[in-house]
């Protein structure tokens, strides 16, 4: 759609990006890259094919991927992350500019949870970033994910800092508070979109 805005969401794990895109979609259409990887991961698709004759993954006794393997891998592994994401960023990519296309809003946002990780914030003029203080994040990985504090804090410390995702950003959401609070900022923000 001519004059589209695509705005990247993003923020730090347990920032509540998620939350914060629920609230966004109430209005305006949103993709998660997430999603798209995990369908990407699904028996039959071109995500899971690739990983498989490249020997970067393993399976389980049904033929699945194993993703608790997997995400170890790349959270132990520098070689193998890069090796892994190689793989599937292009398919993601390709896919969310898919989706763009067929999108007849004024805007639409793209969930990415390692936006500036991954260089892909050179394809976004407006970047929302959500954030929350290191504390709140750790709880809410062991309480909504059921991490480990030492799982949570591994996952936290191997993406960018919440600090050096805010410079980068066109808009910072502090989502150190509570979920009615966030609703209320997301609700603002889009009655100015």
């Amino acid at each position: 759609m001519p004059g589209q805005k695509v705005i990247a969401l993003t923020g730090t794990i347990g920032s509540g990006k998620s939350t914060a895109a629920r609230y966004v979609n109430r209005q305006f259409p949103v993709i998660d890259c997430d999603k798209v990887n995990a369908e990407l991961l699904e028996k039959g698709h071109e995500g899971y094919d690739a990983l498989c004759a490249s020997g970067l993954v393993s399976l389980d006794k049904n033929g699945n991927i194993d993703k608790a393997k997997m995400a170890e891998t790349i959270f132990t592994d520098p070689d193998k992350k890069k090796r892994v994401e190689a793989l599937l960023h292009p398919m993601i990519f390709r896919k969310v500019d898919e989706w763009i296309r067929k999108q007849n809003a004024r805007a639409v946002f793209v969930e990415m949870p390692i936006l500036f990780e991954i260089g892909a914030d050179r394809y976004f003029r407006t970047i929302w970033c959500v954030v929350c203080d290191p504390d709140t994040a750790v709880d809410r990985l062991m309480k909504y994910r059921a991490f480990s504090k030492e799982d949570a804090l591994r996952r936290i410390a191997s993406q960018w800092s919440a600090e050096k995702k805010e410079k980068q950003s066109t808009l910072v959401i502090d989502n150190s508070g509570t979920e009615a609070q966030l609703e209320q900022k997301i609700k603002q923000l889009m009655e100015r979109l």
